[in-house]
């Protein structure tokens, strides 16, 4: 046999003999005992071995101070128990395994102990395992060593030991509160923070810088259904007043009277340089005429507002799905560009532009709506003041327009009952991906009384018709009186072009509603 093969056989005997053992352990018993109480005997614990036949008997022995030798006073075979000591006549009671001639606990109990319990106590384990060629024998002795008192005490580690843990307790309860205040405290600043970026950037004009003075002034002309104030009747140098508690939107835009009145000299001087505009944008279909905004910006006076040269500011706002094209479609209306990797709207953004319909000057103020769900409270105050809605949904993707129906229930929940609203099919692009046709949703729009129109903000299709299409049909309704000169502020926000017109008669205001 090669040397190999024996240690293995030696590793597979070693494996077999531990395997055979009792598998007992001891088990820790107390010490102390109190005078006229009980008391455990604690002993040994032995795993129940199934495999085999096992028989196990417990001896108890005791030797109490001053004595020599150890004094039987219990045993235990596993069909019955016996007393063998007067002293513990009627006071030794087994707690141990019963019923089974295996033993896998041979705890005893000790009934209204005594001062003469004190003393050593021995238990005295064995246990046969009989295997089919051989008996196994296992014997185990353990001594507890027991002290009887009077009373109950506990020890200092005791008392030490329960004071850190209630200590520790408290402390892990003050930290946790802490760290929730803490936490409290930096969502609600991050909170503000995000509100105050959010303003700055997303609901300033995008071809005006958000650190120019002039420009947050000018925002208060946009803003003013969100923010009204109130300047003198009269051009004077103290600070204009205003009507209402100024909140975080009116601590961003507000401006000191020196700088702005030192940045309309600027302004008159050098408008282009102040304001830089995009180019305009493609040729305008037949009967408009475009204007950057360098070109139609306000003439600035004494007095904001009151010199416009334009008739109309129409709010219109871009509604629908995330992902289906409202910022691009703003982009190339207004801009003229499109972005590839366009991100996610955050709250709101908006643009303007500036067309010529016949004899009327009209501002578009674009406002693009974040469509993710956690920016629904944020932007449905911007439906406020809005004359007219492009619902958009991508023809690629069928639940965008699954979710029209909802937007379009939003929109009316919030806004003018007179808004003009078109249904947008955009990506039109992507014809082969198509997965709305075109009549099931222009028949939808024909039921709920919408315009319609399919475009690509890719290829520039149909985009400035649509968002023309819209102005229009929202001019048509003021010049026909069915939408009140009055209800809508975004309509009325400027007087009519020339020196006699309404506006210039009015007291100077930065912010007034006809």
């Amino acid at each position: 046999m090669t040397p190999g093969r024996v240690f293995v056989l030696a590793l597979l005997c070693a494996a077999y003999v531990s395997l055979v053992r009792g598998a007992c352990a001891e088990v820790e018993s107390d010490t102390d005992a109190v005078a006229g109480q009980g008391f455990k005997l604690g002993c040994l614990s032995c795993k129940m071995r199934l495999e085999v036949e096992a028989t196990a008997t417990v001896d108890w022995f005791f030797r109490s101070k001053g004595e020599p030798e150890f004094v039987p006073i219990f045993s235990f075979d596993g069909d019955s128990s016996l007393i063998r000591d007067d002293r513990f006549e009627d006071r030794l009671e087994w707690i141990g395994s019963s019923n089974t001639p295996d033993l896998q606990d041979a705890s005893l109990y000790i009934n209204n102990v005594t001062f003469n319990d004190s003393g050593v106590y021995r238990c005295r384990f064995n246990r046969v395992l009989y295997y089919e060629h051989y008996e196994y024998e296992h014997e185990v002795n353990k001594f507890v060593k027991l002290t009887v008192v009077g009373k109950a005490f506990r020890g200092t580690a005791s008392i030490v030991s329960e004071v850190m843990m209630y200590v520790s307790i408290i402390g892990l309860q003050l930290w946790l509160l802490v760290e929730m205040i803490y936490c409290y405290k930096k969502i609600m600043a991050h909170g503000e923070e995000a509100l105050r970026a959010s303003a700055e950037e997303y609901l300033a004009i995008a071809s005006e810088s958000k650190d120019n003075c002039v420009a947050h002034c000018r925002q208060r002309l946009f803003l003013f259904h969100l923010l009204p104030c109130r300047a003198p009747r009269s051009p004077s140098p103290s600070p204009p007043r205003q009507t209402r508690r100024p909140g975080r939107l009116g601590r961003i835009f507000a401006c000191e009277e020196q700088p702005v009145q030192q940045a309309y000299r600027n302004l008159q001087s050098s408008s282009a340089a102040l304001l830089p505009c995009p180019p305009p944008p493609t040729t305008p279909l037949p009967g408009y005429r475009v204007h950057d905004s360098a070109t139609i910006a306000p003439k600035f006076g004494s007095s904001m507002g009151t010199d416009l040269t334009y008739n109309f500011v129409f709010k219109v706002v871009l509604i629908g799905e995330s992902g289906v094209g409202k910022s691009n479609l703003l982009a190339r209306f207004t801009k003229n560009e499109f972005n590839h990797d366009s991100r996610t709207t955050i709250g709101v953004e908006f643009s303007t532009r500036t067309i010529q319909l016949d004899a009327t000057v009209i501002k578009a103020q674009i406002w693009d709506t974040a469509g993710l769900e956690r920016y629904r409270a944020i932007t449905s105050a911007y439906y406020r003041g809005a004359v007219g809605a492009l619902l958009v949904y991508d023809l690629t993707k069928h639940l965008t327009y699954e979710y029209v129906e909802r937007w379009l229930k939003e929109l009316y929940d919030h806004a003018d009952p007179h808004i003009v609203v078109m249904l947008v099919g955009n990506k039109s692009d992507l014809e082969a991906q198509r997965t709305v046709p075109m009549e099931e949703a222009k028949n939808f729009a024909e039921s709920k009384d919408l315009l319609f129109m399919e475009t690509s903000a890719l290829e520039s299709t149909n985009v400035e018709a649509a968002f023309l299409e819209v102005l229009t049909a929202i001019h048509k309704k003021v010049t026909s009186r069915e939408v009140t000169r009055g209800s809508i502020s975004a309509v009325t926000l400027a007087a009519s072009i020339g020196p006699t017109s309404e506006a210039q008669t009015r007291s100077g205001s930065c912010c007034s509603r006809s």
